[in-house]
């Protein structure tokens, strides 16, 4: 099921089944074929039940030509050892809140949007929503934002940053330096909208953020990882894709965020035509096309949040939502702004 179909679902309220392309390693239809290793992956990650066998090791991409030549706990497809900058892309991004982006539908569609798509390595999402991150260890600095969907991941990510939707979508940078252990968190977040792709550059929803910060992460000896692939938790039977409690990735990092009322209504969904303001709160709307959020005699939005911008806290206002996610990365080639 495509990304493009996610508001729709929400909105209509199908559930639905997803059904997502069943690849083993080396492109096997039994999750069994490749090249068997010695890593173990996220042996003790996750939280699943199931006991798996370790035949999903993600040491199997020692027959993916992507990152035969790197070894990692999480199918990273460049090796960032020993540099001093170096860049990662989300491999899993859960969201907890706010409540309307996380039903099952939503987060199986975002899963498939954030899932690369490197089906020979056990990875068989749409890889078209990217959100990068650049580590600059002599400057102390960690740029963030989205990317640009890529056909070929192994050619690398830019950051997007132009006009899209009448907003200005660019990376931000701010104060993040890995202590000795990999462990860091970004203190004094940033504001930044982060785009959301359908399938094409030209098909997108922006997710506009304030005070974004990514905290608690923990990076690997060799920076390859911000967590780990789960091996040993996902099953051959399941064509190695992620199944009840189990997860694709364990992640080691958290993002925190709040969304504007005002930021949302001004985000258009196309497909809904209605604005992320209407998604979020389940307001009825003003009745208009593309409809967004109703408001008082004052102009001001009528429905409430469970977040103050002006407090950042759930304590007044209450004209925002609080985003709260973990998320997982792996080692990938970052280019720089996209030109």
């Amino acid at each position: 099921m495509r990304l493009s179909n996610l508001f729709a679902l929400v909105v209509s309220g199908s559930v639905g089944l997803l059904a997502l392309s069943a690849v083993g390693c080396d492109g096997g239809d039994d999750g069994t074929g490749g090249t068997a290793g010695s890593g173990t992956g996220g042996a003790t990650g996750g939280s699943g039940t199931g006991a798996g066998t370790g035949e999903c090791t993600a040491a199997c991409c020692a027959s993916c030509e992507a990152n035969k030549d790197v070894a990692s706990d999480c199918i990273a497809i460049v090796d960032n050892s020993g540099l001093s900058t170096f860049g990662l892309r989300m491999a899993q991004l859960t969201l907890e809140k706010p409540a309307a982006l996380t039903n099952p539908v939503v987060a199986g569609l975002i899963e498939s949007g954030v899932t690369m798509n490197l089906k020979d390595c056990n990875l068989t999402g749409d890889g078209t929503f990217s959100w990068i991150l650049q580590f600059d260890k002599s400057t102390g600095k960690l740029k963030t934002g989205g990317a640009k969907p890529v056909d070929d991941p192994t050619t690398g990510y830019c950051f997007v940053n132009e006009m899209l939707g009448g907003q200005q979508v660019s990376p931000i940078e701010v104060d993040a330096t890995p202590d000795a252990n990999g462990n860091f968190t970004v203190a004094t977040g940033g504001d930044v909208v982060v785009p959301i792709f359908l399938g094409t550059t030209a098909d997108f929803v922006l997710l506009p953020l304030r005070d974004a910060k990514l905290t608690d992460g923990t990076i690997s000896a060799d920076q390859n990882c911000i967590g780990s692939y789960n091996a040993e938790k996902l099953l051959p039977e399941d064509s190695c894709e992620p199944s009840g409690d189990v997860t694709r990735f364990t992640d080691a990092g958290s993002l925190d965020a709040y969304i504007t009322l005002e930021d949302a209504d001004a985000v258009i969904i196309n497909s809904l035509k209605q604005s992320l303001c209407v998604l979020l709160t389940g307001d009825a709307g003003d009745g208009g096309d593309p409809k967004k959020c109703s408001r008082d005699a004052n102009g001001a939005i009528i429905a409430k949040g469970d977040w103050c911008s002006t407090t950042n806290s759930a304590d007044g206002c209450q004209d925002a939502f609080k985003l709260g996610a973990k998320f997982a990365a792996s080692a990938v080639k970052v280019t720089g702004d996209c030109q």
